[in-house]
């Protein structure tokens, strides 16, 4: 019996994690988030301490632009729960 490995990156992650993974500042990432260069998802269950996600795509595709010296471009809509 052959024994299949699949391997999959995470789409959506936490703020610690995003912040670990692509070695930025947690202002930043704000910034970025809250000029609509970064999605993100707030669950609000209904405490003041909501977990919150940021899309791991967007960000690998802000940092490449970017390094190569184009401008960012806003995503559009927002991800509400």
């Amino acid at each position: 019996m052959n024994t299949v490995i699949v391997q999959a990156t995470p789409q959506w992650l936490r703020k610690r994690d995003i912040l670990k993974m692509f070695d930025i500042g947690y202002r930043k990432l704000d910034y970025w988030t809250s000029t609509g260069y970064i999605r993100s998802i707030k669950f609000n269950d209904g405490s003041q301490q909501s977990m919150k996600l940021y899309y791991v795509s967007d960000v690998a595709d802000l940092l490449l632009k970017l390094s190569a010296g184009y401008t960012p471009q806003i995503k559009h809509g927002r991800v509400k729960p």
